[in-house]
Order: C-alpha cells, then structure tokens, then sequence
C-alpha cells in the first residue's frame, strides 16, 4: 500500500512538471501576459462551470435544491414522444460522443468522420447516433449559445488555422474539460448526467429506438467523452429498460455511479496514450485504496474489461483515429481502433441476443 501512494505521488509530481514547463515554452512564445491570460480563464471557468448546469436544472424542475438522490431515476417525459415515430430495425443502436475538442454536435473533425463512416460500414445492422453534444446540457452547441456563440465560432477558427493565434482555440478545450470535471464531481454530476441523459435519449427516439424493445445500447465515448457517458449510463439505462454498456476510447473516467447500471466497461487504451491514465491519477475513487469505491467493486466484480491496442498515442498523428500510422504489424492504427470496436459491439449483441433468446428464458 505504501508503494502505491508512493508511486501516486511520482506520477502526480511528474504530471505538475509536464504542465510548468507547457506553461514556460508558452510564456518564451507568446509573452508572460498570455500566460496570466490562460491561467484567469482557467480559474474563471472552473468556478463558472457547474453553474449552466445548475441554472438549466432551475429552468426545468420546481426544485432547485435536489439532491442525488432526489433527480428522478430515469428520464422523465419520453414515453408519448416515441409513439409518433418509425420504429427502426436496428439490433444494437450506438451513440458516439466526441472529446473535449468539440464544439456541437453538427461538427465532425474530418478523422472522426472517416472513423464514423467505416465504422457504420462495418456494422450495418446497428443504428450510430453521432451528433449528440457531450458538454452541454443546454441543447445546443457552443456555436448556437444566444451571448458568446460568435466568440466560440471565431476560437473554433482559430483552433483550425495554422496561424499564431491557433493556440487561442485551447480554451475550447479547457472549457469542455471543466464540463467533464462537473459531470465526475460528487455535488453536480447527477444532474449534469440527466441532463446528456435526456439529450441521449431523445436522439435516440428520433432515430426509431423503441423504449422496452431490449435492443442493446452502447455509449462510445472518446477522451473525455467517456466520462459524460458513464456518467449518462446511470439514467440511460433505466429509460431504456435494456443493456447499456459503455466502449471508453481513451477516456478520462472517474469513479462514475454509473458504473452500477452498466452491463459493462469496456476501456480501450494505447501504451502511448498518457491522456487516458489522468483519470486514474487526479479521480481518488480509482486508487487502489478505495477497494469501496464504484470502480474498485465493479473491477472486482469483472464488469470492467481494459483492452490494450497496442503503441498508439491519444489523438492527432498516432492517435487511435490516424489513418496512416502504423502497428509493427502493418496495421494502419484507424484499422485497429475499427477492428477492436466492431469486434466489442458484435460481441455485445451477440450477448444481449442470447440473453433475451427463448432457449436463455
């Protein structure tokens, strides 16, 4: 145990230090005003971010003090919306949640694109909801927001210019960071989760999916995708009345309650992926310490599957969506990426059709 608190500490010094020195290379680039600058929003956003959760809360329920405990287990008001729809045939719907580097869900970085498109290729028969927003519980993308959609816009811009400025569209991702940092937070993240919850479904219904039809539901979440879809899982899954597992793409998780509603985890990681082991670092309910925690008891419990892809990094070049880099094997590492996710989903309707199978009954 002393070892583990240890080793802890080491790789939590050595996160500080990669940062400081982030933060000196940006300060010889840009001046020390820019720094002080980055550091401000950061601190602003971070106090700021609960609260379009909370005035979203206060808008839609009566009370506006509810606890965890007191937010309606499933999703409320989606039985009568379904009725007027086309029930659609797919045998496993899957919804894809982007990492913090999204801006709404009418946006697709071309990489996530070309991954979308051969994923649906590859599994016809499964429905792929792919324009659902992870970072909001508003409704809308940071684009379509009634005060600041054009300061976002012109920051998305930037962020894909090669310009000096290109740095500004960081602060997009810092502001989606500190939405995932509310949705793994003990105070917020229930009403954060209904709220992605409730976006979810809603897509979900659009689509043709039929409440209590028993066609299995797969959240797919990236980066810090996959935190928000734990999270959701814990409403998803009572809504639904079917299975509900979560594939984690180099997720930030955290210690999630919705962990306990999932069929199972599964978290594919690359060994150059230093993103995806944060959240065992900064979320204490992943320390080996907390046996009580909801990660340590579903772990134990062999709902938590970790699927290594092998030496590839988190995004960008040799990322687990580049097309053109390669495994030792010769394998492009997209290729990989599609091979382990149709391999997961096929398995999983698999399992949910011999679960619901007159021979299992």
């Amino acid at each position: 145990m002393p070892s583990e608190i240890v080793q802890f500490l080491l790789e939590l010094l050595k996160l500080i230090v990669a940062l400081a020195t982030q933060l000196l290379l940006y300060a010889a680039e840009f001046g020390l005003q820019f720094i002080i600058l980055i550091v401000f929003v950061a601190l602003v956003g971070l106090f700021l971010a609960p609260f379009e959760t909370v005035r979203w809360w206060m808008r839609q329920h009566e009370d506006t003090s509810a606890t965890a405990e007191q937010i309606p287990q499933q999703v409320q008001g989606v039985e009568q919306f379904q009725h007027a729809l086309v029930q659609s045939h797919a045998d496993a719907v899957l919804i894809y949640l982007s990492g913090i580097g999204d801006t709404s869900g009418d946006y697709e970085a071309p990489n996530e694109v070309l991954f979308l498109d051969q994923l649906q290729a590859r599994l016809p028969t499964t429905l792929i909801v792919r324009d659902v927003f992870a970072f909001s519980v508003a409704k809308r993308g940071l684009e379509k927001s009634t005060a600041l959609g054009h300061i976002w816009s012109w920051l998305h811009e930037q962020k894909s210019s090669h310009s000096r400025t290109a740095v500004l569209g960081q602060i997009i991702n810092l502001r989606n960071l500190m939405q995932v940092l509310v949705s793994a937070d003990h105070r917020y993240g229930a009403i954060y989760s209904y709220g992605i919850a409730e976006i979810i479904v809603r897509f979900m219904l659009r689509r043709g999916y039929q409440l209590g039809s028993g066609v299995p539901v797969i959240l797919l979440g990236y980066s810090g995708g996959g935190q928000v879809a734990l999270g959701a899982a814990r409403y998803i899954a009572p809504t639904v009345r079917a299975p509900v597992w979560v594939i984690s793409m180099g997720g930030v998780l955290s210690s999630d309650p919705g962990l306990n509603y999932l069929h199972k985890l599964y978290h594919i990681y690359g060994e150059s992926d230093k993103v995806h082991t944060l959240g065992e670092r900064v979320f204490p309910g992943r320390w080996p310490i907390s046996r009580k925690s909801f990660w340590n008891i579903a772990k134990r419990e062999g709902r938590i599957t970790m699927v290594d892809v092998g030496p590839i990094g988190h995004n960008g070049p040799n990322g687990y969506l580049d097309a053109n880099a390669t495994l030792p094997d010769g394998t492009h590492f997209l290729d990989k990426t599609l091979d382990t996710m149709e391999t997961l989903v096929n398995a999983m309707r698999a399992e949910a059709h011999a679960a619901t199978s007159p021979s299992a009954a």
